[in-house]
């Protein structure tokens, strides 16, 4: 006997049958999501500098179009974020925060490379000159004290390389007051609960599929083209009803 091809009716027909299976695998996903959540939770924290390109005299901004404009602005923060995402810059960074916090340095070191490639993160706002400095780690105080770092070297750093006054620190960084990540158990036991549903759902559907017994009359109708004559009751099951031949 082939494999049986389900219909709609034969999945709304195993749902109807299995669906504590489903449910109980749901749950048990959506709890262990949310367990797995809450002791592999490690907050992070951001601080933020603003900054503002000051560089446009090789544009004459009073006679461009608006498009030009745009695209002028964003060449010269582009320009100016090239020069700060060096590796030599990035070790700056590390190395002055190095010198200055040598106790939080031995707790958590954050090396040029791992700045870069973890840490730091640039974000030009669009249609102007300013552009966003974001440090994340999981020290508030580290992520604040890299920030105001950034605001004495970047100004310096464009100054040497281009020897223009052309940025300013518009708004400096600060402390964050809470977590930029959230625990959100809540959000991660509505995923488990719909993976684990999901899955048992799937698991289910391919053992039915793989079931080739012939359960009923309706079996034999479906997939040989015989003409079903007649069946042999099941008696054992009658009598346990009440209804079987010879009852007295």
């Amino acid at each position: 006997m082939e494999k049986r091809d389900f219909s709609l009716l034969d999945i709304l027909q195993l749902l109807k049958v299995r669906w504590w299976i489903i449910l109980i695998a749901a749950v048990v996903f959506a709890s262990g999501a949310s367990v797995f959540r809450f002791f592999t939770y490690e907050p992070t924290y951001s601080s933020s500098v603003t900054v503002y390109v000051n560089d446009q005299t090789s544009q004459d901004t009073n006679t461009a179009d608006d498009v030009s404009q745009v695209k002028w602005a964003k060449e010269v923060v582009n320009s100016y974020l090239a020069l700060l995402k060096t590796n030599d810059f990035m070790d700056d960074l590390s190395t002055e925060y190095q010198g200055r916090f040598p106790d939080a340095w031995k707790e958590k070191t954050y090396s040029g490379e791992k700045l870069s490639k973890s840490c730091v993160k640039y974000t030009i706002i669009e249609e102007t000159y300013l552009f966003t400095f974001t440090v994340t780690t999981h020290d508030k105080e580290a992520s604040h004290n890299i920030g105001r770092i950034f605001e004495e070297l970047a100004p310096k750093k464009i100054s040497d390389i281009t020897g223009k006054d052309a940025i300013k620190i518009a708004d400096s960084a600060r402390i964050a007051s809470e977590p930029a990540n959230s625990r959100n158990m809540m959000r991660n036991g509505v995923v488990g609960f719909l993976i684990g549903a999901i899955l048992s759902f799937i698991v289910l559907l391919i053992i039915e599929l793989s079931d080739i017994r012939i359960k009923d009359e309706d079996d034999i109708i479906d997939h040989y083209s015989v003409p079903l004559l007649g069946s042999v009751p099941n008696f054992e099951s009658a009598k346990k009803k009440g209804y079987g031949y010879g009852k007295k």
